[in-house]
């Protein structure tokens, strides 16, 4: 039986991009994000098929200039693309870099709606061959356009691998928190009030904030939760509830902040050795194995 070919799409990035959409879907759901060239005419109403029968199509992202590998997986679930410049379809759903950029002159002739994206097991580019001549890709061509390439549809389950930490969900880990504070650093535990408690705690027209606590020296502590690799934009997140918390609650008491994530990337690391308030935790998870008989 004859396997199914369908359309890809692939675009080469820097590995900051993959996990700055990560971290705004996460929050947001869903991302907007501009490409700087545009799909060609002959593949758009394929892709278009596409979404409209399955309701996405897959975004191999190619790591230019870095591994040379294709290490990500977006899902598209809608774009536009024109030989002129475009507008963010929609700017709530758009990262304020590149909203920035939009706006210092950046070209965007491409805007694709990525409902996630994900870390793959590395792929080669020769894995993937051009939809029109079924020559080979190569990484010239995605300096200035997208790969389009067949896959063929039994390929996907290469996409499978064990990840090099397991990805519990922010809810998990926050139960197991909520009643094991002490477990994070000796003496903290969840601040509360006769008006609110620490859990959860909601700012006004700013966010959500994982816990509130205070540490054995009665100073208060916030508590952010990212799951997967944190990267750059937490720290500013947490920075801002740690303002909130001094201005509104610590009064004379002194503000900390802990992020606690599986892994965090170097950036990150780099930012928060200037910030002596801010502490990096990662969240470990064990196997044991116990003899039943």
């Amino acid at each position: 039986m004859q396997k199914e070919l369908k359309l890809v799409l692939i675009g080469a990035c820097n590995p900051e991009y993959p996990i700055n959409c990560q971290n705004f879907i996460e929050k947001n759901k869903a991302v907007w994000s501009f490409w700087n060239f545009r799909i060609r005419d002959e593949w758009q109403s394929v892709l278009k098929e596409r979404i409209a029968t399955e309701g996405k199509f897959p975004l191999y992202l190619y790591m230019f200039g870095e591994s040379g590998k294709i290490e990500y997986l977006a899902e598209v679930i809608d774009f536009e693309t024109s030989h002129d410049n475009l507008d963010a379809p929609d700017a709530p759903l758009t990262m304020k870099e590149e909203l920035d950029a939009i706006k210092g002159g950046t070209l965007t002739n491409t805007w694709l709606k990525y409902i996630s994206i994900k870390r793959i097991e590395p792929r080669d580019l020769s894995e993937f061959y051009a939809a029109n001549n079924n020559e080979p890709l190569v990484p010239t061509l995605l300096r200035s356009s997208f790969g389009y390439a067949h896959e063929v549809e039994v390929k996907a389950k290469t996409l499978k691998r064990v990840p090099k930490f397991i990805e519990l969900p922010e809810p998990t880990i926050e139960e197991f928190l909520e009643n094991n504070l002490n477990s994070l650093e000796a003496g903290l535990k969840l601040y509360s009030s006769k008006e609110q408690n620490g859990n959860q705690f909601q700012f006004d027209g700013i966010g959500r904030i994982n816990f509130i606590a205070k540490d054995k020296d009665n100073n208060f502590v916030g508590i952010k939760i990212k799951t997967g690799t944190a990267s750059n934009p937490v720290v500013g997140e947490i920075l801002t509830y740690m303002g909130w918390i001094k201005q509104n609650l610590a009064k004379e008491n002194e503000v900390r902040g802990i992020i606690v994530a599986n892994d965090f990337d170097e950036k990150l690391k780099y930012a928060v050795s200037l910030v002596p308030g801010i502490i990096l935790k990662k969240f470990i998870v064990k196997f044991e194995f116990q003899n039943i008989r």
